[in-house]
């Protein structure tokens, strides 16, 4: 993790696409987009199977690293209405099973619009943006009027190294934009 002071806030940049405020114990991630893989399939795409139990193993691996408390996640939980299947619903019950005292909120994005809050059984108060958690306006995108520190996703940036593109971080004087968590999202 990489330390880095804003705001005169202590975040730690997280190689697996995530920021960590410590102060807070919360844990932010943005565009997980859960279900992505299974709408492509509904639509007769063949693609991988395993990114929701990937990817929250990948978000079991950050818990454990940062003990947060509170997970915060910039917009699009799910990728479309399609996704809602019961093997997505119930590999994310399952995942929520094992961190029940986690206290989850989601910034809704553009594709929750769709896609529709996620299931009740999941535990996770929804807010439209922007939702003001400390010192931060989270969002799901950010708004060039808005003062003060801003922490936001649905943009996927990257970066090419070597030719190939790589997730990244994006911090400017008013906002921070998070990667896209969901490892079936692209840049």
């Amino acid at each position: 993790m990489l330390s880095v002071t804003w705001y005169e806030e202590e975040l730690m940049l997280c190689p697996d696409r995530a920021v960590y405020w410590p102060a807070g114990s919360a844990l932010f991630i943005a565009d997980p987009h859960f279900g992505k893989a299974a709408t492509f399939r509904q639509v007769g795409l063949p693609v991988p199977e395993q990114t929701t139990v990937e990817d929250c193993a990948r978000l079991n691996r950050l818990l454990d690293q940062t003990k947060a408390e509170i997970l915060v996640i910039l917009g699009d939980f799910l990728h479309s209405d399609l996704g809602r299947v019961s093997v997505v619903k119930d590999q994310l019950c399952e995942w929520r099973s094992g961190h029940t005292n986690l206290n989850i909120h989601l910034i809704r994005g553009n594709h929750d619009v769709g896609a529709g809050d996620p299931w009740p059984e999941l535990g996770i108060e929804c807010h439209d943006e922007p939702w003001r958690h400390g010192p931060w306006h989270c969002r799901h995108e950010v708004d060039e009027g808005t003062k003060g520190p801003q922490l936001a996703g649905h943009l996927h940036p990257s970066v090419s190294v070597a030719g190939e593109r790589v997730a990244c971080f994006c911090k400017r004087e008013s906002h921070l934009i998070l990667p896209a968590f969901g490892s079936f999202t692209g840049t």
